[in-house]
């Protein structure tokens, strides 16, 4: 199975790559830093670079032949929930 996954360098991004690495999944990452994720998430993930998620569609090359996308794109909860960041996450759905 292709699955893509953004935030796949934050914690449960992280794990959840992990899990599907260990049931033979293909997974793709798609992340703002790729040279930053690529030793982070092993060689056998497939890396595609979204530095703006908010301004700009993904990859189609990430996105091609994707069997299930897993979202997990988001403010980070370990940071302090200023006038700044709440409207973000408002707009996002959190």
């Amino acid at each position: 199975m292709r699955v893509v996954v953004t935030g796949a360098t934050g914690l449960i991004g992280s794990t959840v790559t992990r899990l599907l690495r260990s049931r033979s999944d293909e997974v793709v990452a798609l992340s703002r830093d790729r040279d930053r994720a690529r030793p982070q998430l092993g060689p056998d993930v497939e890396a595609h670079e979204w530095r703006e998620p908010q301004a700009q569609p993904p990859p189609t090359a990430a996105l091609e032949g994707a069997d299930a996308v897993i979202n997990l794109l988001g403010e980070p909860i370990a940071q302090r929930w200023s006038e700044t960041v709440k409207p973000r996450s408002a707009t996002r759905g959190y």
